[in-house]
Formats: structure tokens, C-alpha cells, sequence
């Protein structure tokens, strides 16, 4: 590790780290060239015993016959580190068909969760608006606390056609087993630039986005021409360009993604601005929310991308329950703006 680096972190420390860019203490450990981790064996404990509720949650989808593609997560940890609990698993982040989130929805309130920021409608027809609307949805589990979101879309703007990302993701799944189960992942190629795509969607804010990528690069095997083939299709080589800058200014000397492209600067210093900030209050005004605004306009050229960002953003589905959502979606679009006023754009 260069020595630079290796200080900066040390600077950091171990708390912030882990608490703030929800960093594990063995990915810590890896890091700051110590074993820290040892003294955080009940952090490790804990990941274990959320990964038998994932296998859990996992068969229980499978019994009802709901094909799903876990992101990120314990089979991310698995791919990059042969451990499953290596890496910090917040969410249970699941991606299944449209027609299936109802069904979904159904097994997971017979088995202890509630949705956390509304209630899908039960008219079929305020469903399909609902799902046309938003890409995801929240449930947690009233005692573990335990939150599983389910994308029903792998980006909750408009890269290309639904049609056209569908059909990139059904060609390029594998399957892998886990603790005896068999599981439907990405393969490389799309899984690194899915990294790419979502950490740069939160402006790499944590550094755990960039680390996965950093070791991805380190650990995995993957087909350069395959993954270039698919930035061209979805039009990522800003994102790319991006990360390979800030690797390069955390990280010199570590392998880069196969492009290039030069980084916009006005992107790299926000995310600089974003992964150096160390309260989430620092994060909550107005100034913040069109910078943020401003970087995912430019994330991407095309304007069916820049025109969903900015309906994604009028949105407030949050904080509105879906009950009020639906014939009129427009009236989303004019209460959201207020609401986010209201809010203090969080």
C-alpha cells in the first residue's frame, strides 16, 4: 500500500471508517495493514447471523416460486473476498419481475415485515402506475429491524428502454451456490459496471463503493471487451471516467477500469465534497440538494436519462404514502417540489 494512502486512512481512523463509509473491520484491516478486526468479533457475529436470515428470506422466495438476482450483498462479499460476511451487508437489496413484487409483498407480510414507506395499492390498475412511477420498494422486519428492498428496476432512472436493459440482464446471468443454495448473480462484466453505475449515483459518498470496485479489480477475472461493450450500450463512460479518478486519488496506484476517457472536474470535486463530509446534517440544505441535482444531470448525456432524473426528483414517494399515488400521477409531480421544501430536502 502506498504510504500516503496508507496515512490518510489512519487519519480517518478505524470509527470513522466503519460507521461512516460502512466499512467491515476485516476490509479495515486490509487497509491499514493491521488486525484491528480482532477486537470486533461481535461485528462479525452479527453479519453471520444476518446471513442466515438472507438464506432464510431466500428459501422463502424460492418456495413461492419468485425468481429474484440479489445485488451487491452476501454474494458480492463471496465473489470479491470467498466470504460471505467479509464485507458490511445493510439492506437485502433483491431485483425481481414487476408482475411478482405484488406476490412478493404478500410473502414477506406473512412473515414479519411491514412496509417502511407505503402500502403497494390493492387496484391492479394504481399498481401499474405505482411500478411505472418508482423502481423499488421497503419492508422491514418489525423485530430484527432487518430491511429488504425490492427493485422491480435496476436503475431508478432511465439509462435506456426497460425493454432494452431487460434484455442485457437476462443474457448475462450465472448461477452460484451459497450455504447449499443456488442463487441467480450477474456475471462480471455487468456486475462491475452495476458497481460503477450505483456507486456513482450516491457520488461515491461512502467508501465502501469505491473499495468494492478497487478490489473487484484486484480479485476478479473479467472480459474487458465485454464490459466496454456494455458501458457503450448504456452510455457510462462519464461514471467510468469518474471512478477511475477518484481509484486514482485514494488509491494510486491501483488498477483501473478499461477506459480513457478523461473526468469532468465539477463531478470529482463534489464527490470529493460528498465522501469527505462526516455528519448527515451537513448534507440536509438546499445547496446540497441542487449540486446533487446538477451531478446526476450530468452522469449521463442522453436526454431520456436527464428527463427521468428530473421526475425522479419532483417525486416525494418517500414521504407520501402510495394510497394517495394513483390515478392522477401528475399531482405527484406538483406536490413533491413542497414537500421537499418542507422537508429540508432530505
Amino acid at each position: 500500500m502506498n504510504t500516503e494512502e496508507n496515512q490518510w486512512l489512519k487519519a480517518l481512523g478505524r470509527e470513522e471508517l466503519y460507521f461512516r463509509h460502512q466499512l467491515s473491520h476485516q476490509q479495515i484491516d486490509d487497509l491499514l495493514g493491521d488486525q484491528g478486526s480482532r477486537g470486533f468479533r461481535e461485528a462479525k457475529a452479527q453479519m453471520l447471523a444476518k446471513l442466515n436470515v438472507f438464506l432464510g428470506v431466500s428459501r422463502l422466495l424460492t418456495e413461492a416460486g419468485i425468481a429474484f438476482i440479489p445485488l451487491k450483498g452476501f454474494l458480492l462479499s463471496q465473489r470479491i473476498y470467498g466470504d460471505p460476511s467479509y464485507r458490511i451487508t445493510g439492506d437485502f437489496d433483491l431485483l425481481i419481475k414487476p408482475q411478482k413484487v405484488s406476490e412478493a409483498i404478500r410473502v414477506l407480510l406473512k412473515n414479519g415485515y411491514q412496509p417502511e414507506a407505503f402500502t403497494l395499492p390493492q387496484d391492479k390498475a394504481c399498481q401499474r402506475r405505482v411500478l411505472r412511477m418508482i423502481n423499488e420498494c421497503s419492508l422491514v422486519h418489525k423485530e430484527t429491524g432487518i430491511n429488504i428492498e425490492l427493485h422491480w428496476r435496476l436503475f431508478g432512472s432511465d439509462l435506456v428502454s426497460t425493454k432494452t436493459l431487460d434484455a442485457i440482464i437476462d443474457d448475462k446471468l450465472e448461477e452460484t451456490q451459497l450455504a447449499g443454495q443456488a442463487f441467480r448473480q450477474f456475471n462480471p462484466e455487468i456486475e462491475l459496471l452495476y458497481l460503477v453505475v450505483h456507486g456513482g449515483f450516491h457520488a461515491y459518498r461512502r467508501l465502501k463503493w469505491l473499495v468494492d470496485i478497487k478490489t473487484y479489480l484486484e480479485r476478479v477475472r473479467f472480459d474487458e471487451a465485454r464490459f466496454l461493450e456494455l458501458a457503450k450500450s448504456l452510455n457510462a463512460f462519464r461514471l467510468i471516467a469518474l471512478t477511475n479518478a477518484l481509484l486514482e486519488h485514494f488509491f494510486p496506484g491501483s488498477r483501473l477500469l478499461p477506459s480513457s476517457q478523461p473526468p469532468r472536474k465539477p463531478p470529482f470535486r463534489f464527490c470529493l465534497q460528498e465522501i469527505h463530509t462526516t455528519t448527515e446534517e451537513e448534507t440536509k440544505s438546499i445547496r446540497i440538494y441542487l449540486q446533487r441535482l446538477h451531478f446526476a444531470l450530468d452522469a449521463f448525456p442522453r436526454w431520456r436519462y436527464k428527463l427521468s432524473v428530473i421526475k425522479n426528483n419532483l417525486l416525494a414517494t418517500d414521504s407520501i404514502n402510495s394510497k394517495y399515488i394513483p390515478c392522477i400521477p401528475l399531482l405527484y409531480y406538483l406536490i413533491g417540489p413542497f414537500w421537499k421544501l418542507f422537508r429540508g430536502f432530505r
